[in-house]
């Protein structure tokens, strides 16, 4: 969902702002399974982790600490789009 934040009138009064709707968008088919897979991979040790997984926690720079969101990374995106993620 995206939002929009805007002045809220009410009889020409301005009042506080309110947030709207602006679109809605559906997730891409397999995110929610890859996100699960990506999250068990980060609870494994390095060794043990697959090579796709290993690629996008350096994308993501996660080693130093780091909080970021798995759609930062482009081999995130690309495996997703690829329709890569697990069933």
């Amino acid at each position: 969902m995206a939002f929009r934040l805007q002045e809220n009138r009410w009889n020409e009064d301005p009042s506080r702002h309110s947030s709207s709707c602006a679109a809605s968008f559906d997730a891409v088919e397999g995110y929610d399974e890859l996100r699960a897979e990506l999250a068990r991979q980060w609870r494994v040790d390095d060794a043990e982790r697959q090579p796709w997984a290993r690629e996008i926690f350096d994308e993501l720079e996660l080693a130093d600490g780091a909080t970021r969101r798995p759609l930062e990374s482009a081999a995130f995106q690309a495996r997703l789009l690829r329709g890569e993620a697990p069933r």
